[in-house]
């Protein structure tokens, strides 16, 4: 009887969903090593209703599961946007947990510096294949500028580096994080205007609305980031 009673007042393990398998917010998911790793400790220290497990899950299942009302968890690090809820009436939302930008980088000996769509003529971009990008997407429809894809924003850096584009676009968070682990400071030239800049939050299925007003009244004191 004791053992049930502890075990009924034990706290509920959650997957915690992720699908940004890229430093700095997935360093290493052997080592737990990340920021979305040290989000979900936080939550894990400040509360004990709920302790969460970060999770790696591929966006085409998290989209998948979704749809089919099973996803069991939260997801950590999107936007509304992506998810075509812009009026958040799809799924419930956090506050943001951090922020981010997306940049035009090239090399610094080459610079590139975004200047309207016009820019974008005749040059040649790396881009994470299937990845949308408004505005350099259409442009490369309409045959303006070529297009090189990658599999992973980290190897757009390689590919600069190679010479085989005039510029790229990731998220200034991984330039960063690249600038510091490699003492690459002064080697890439990123662009005066962002391609975007965005929150990332945490969407949660509205089927678990217990969950999201326990994130809410545990997220007030978290300290979120901004990469400016």
């Amino acid at each position: 009887m004791a053992a049930d009673t502890e075990e009924s007042q034990a706290a509920k393990i959650i997957p915690f969903y992720a699908y940004h398998d890229k430093p700095p917010y997935m360093i290493d998911k052997v080592q737990a090593q990340g920021e979305y790793y040290d989000l979900v400790r936080y939550l894990n220290e400040v509360g004990q209703e709920f302790q969460f497990e970060l999770r790696y899950l591929p966006r085409n299942r998290v989209e998948r599961l979704l749809e089919q009302n099973q996803l069991d968890g939260p997801v950590l690090g999107v936007n509304p946007l992506w998810f075509n809820d812009p009026n958040e009436e799809v799924y419930l939302w956090t506050s943001p947990v951090f922020f981010d930008q997306d940049v035009f980088v090239s090399r610094a000996v080459a610079p590139f510096d975004f200047a309207g769509v016009d820019s974008l003529h005749g040059k040649q971009a790396c881009l994470v294949l299937g990845n949308y990008y408004l505005g350099v997407t259409e442009s490369i429809q309409r045959g303006v500028l070529r297009k090189v894809a990658t599999a992973r924003e980290s190897v757009i850096l390689e590919m600069l580096d190679l010479g085989r584009c005039d510029f790229g676009i990731i998220s200034l968070s991984l330039l960063r994080y690249f600038q510091e682990q490699h003492q690459w400071q002064g080697r890439y030239h990123v662009a005066q205007t962002p391609h975007d800049t965005f929150a990332r939050r945490i969407l949660v299925p509205r089927t678990q609305s217990a969950l999201h007003h326990y994130l809410l009244q545990h997220l007030t004191q978290w300290p979120n980031h901004r990469a400016n």
